[in-house]
């Protein structure tokens, strides 16, 4: 009788151990599957990230996003025009890919800054001044790509100033030397030497405030009555044109 209750508890011994056992190892096997569900959603999180990641540096690399302009070195650019000065934006920006079809459209070009003179009543005292080009002054067509030498002749009309004195070939040499940067900046903002004529008002008030600016002299008028080119440019030109 004694030994039956020994086997007894032995066998009741063994039970308990090997539920324990069972229990322990179900409890192993869920931590398991819960850490490689774990793992699982975050490799499908990690994807799909890595997918977004590619897509937006695939976006970045197929859209330019901004540019430095050449012509005045104005930053920011998006779009196909120099929010500065209107100049086209370089062949590396354009080539990338970037369209926008608000950008498209070519904003008038504009001169270099000048402001107008409300004029004085000063008499007779009115000078007239002829002026021309003694030296051809240099003009990269972007319509032709070639070089032009373009002259120029007009006359300007000033009142020197009170107790003020300028010789006329001073002055002439002032008119000269300052409508070379006027003229170089239709260059810069791609304006064909076609065109040039369209812009002769601008020069015109652009260099009356040049010269009020450098020369003791108001009341200035700048008439320019016409722009040519050298014989030997003309007939390059023609050619370039008739090619084009």
């Amino acid at each position: 009788m004694k030994k039956l209750k020994i086997i007894g508890a032995l066998i009741l011994s063994i039970t308990m151990i090997m539920s324990c056992v069972a229990c322990s190892s179900k409890k192993d096997n869920d931590e398991e599957n819960e850490e490689t569900t774990t793992t699982s959603d975050a490799t499908v999180e990690t994807e799909g990230t890595t997918e977004s990641a590619a897509a937006a540096v695939e976006e970045t690399e197929g859209t330019a996003t901004e540019w430095i302009c050449e012509s005045c070195g104005a930053t920011g650019n998006t779009g196909r025009f120099c929010n500065e000065c209107g100049a086209m934006a370089p062949d590396s920006f354009l080539e990338d890919g970037y369209v926008d079809v608000a950008e498209n459209t070519a904003p008038s070009a504009t001169i270099m800054t000048y402001e107008t003179e409300e004029f004085v009543e000063e008499g007779t005292n009115t000078v007239e001044l002829t002026f021309g080009t003694v030296a051809p002054i240099p003009y990269m067509d972007p319509e032709t790509g070639i070089k032009l030498d373009v002259c120029f002749h007009g006359t300007v009309t000033y009142v020197v100033d009170e107790g003020e004195t300028i010789g006329s070939d001073l002055l002439k040499s002032y008119v000269l030397s300052l409508a070379q940067p006027r003229i170089a900046n239709l260059v810069d903002l791609g304006v064909n030497y076609s065109d040039i004529e369209s812009y002769t008002e601008d020069i015109e008030l652009g260099l009356a405030y040049d010269l009020r600016e450098n020369s003791p002299i108001h009341n200035v008028t700048v008439h320019i009555e016409e722009f040519g080119l050298t014989d030997s440019s003309q007939a390059e030109y023609d050619a370039a044109m008739e090619n084009n």
